[in-house]
């Protein structure tokens, strides 16, 4: 598995974008899903809580894809979805039902499963399911995320 580094548009519900701040020499492709470390955006990788999806960005490579660079004022941003977007029609590994935990431990959702990765909060819900490779996945809000449960629907706080 590994971080998204391309871009890659999901159909999406969400309309809430906020400008954050790449991570120096980060590539954030669109569709990346993200977390903060020290103020700036940075791939999610299950260490800190899930702040949204990128849906566009600053400073793109020759690829369209947003990098960071914090030696040029301001630093370029990625804009992101905190909404809890709806992704649909998304393949999520193993999934069987509505109601399942989603969980990714990467910024890749194509890496989407229902299977606890160690110790990782789950990122999302699935709302919509008709196979494993056509769910629809209700993601968590940061605060959402921030309060998150394991996979037997213990808090984690």
């Amino acid at each position: 598995m590994g971080d998204r580094t391309t871009n890659k548009i999901y159909s999406t519900s969400g309309a809430d974008r906020f400008p954050v701040p790449i991570a120096n020499g980060e590539s954030l492709g669109i569709g990346a899903l993200v977390q903060v470390e020290s103020g700036f955006a940075n791939h999610y990788d299950g260490t800190s809580d899930l702040l949204g999806i990128v849906v566009g960005g600053e400073n793109t490579n020759s690829s369209g894809v947003p990098v960071g660079d914090t030696s040029l004022s301001p630093d370029p941003t990625v804009y992101v979805d905190m909404s809890g977007a709806l992704l649909m029609g998304v393949p999520v590994a193993s999934a069987a039902a509505v109601g399942e935990y989603v969980y990714c431990n990467d910024s890749d959702f194509d890496n989407a499963t229902v299977t606890q990765p160690t110790t990782d909060k789950p990122i999302g819900v699935i709302v919509g399911w008709r196979s494993a490779s056509d769910c629809d996945v209700k993601l968590f809000t940061l605060p959402e995320h921030m309060l998150g449960t394991d996979a037997t629907g213990a808090a984690w706080v």
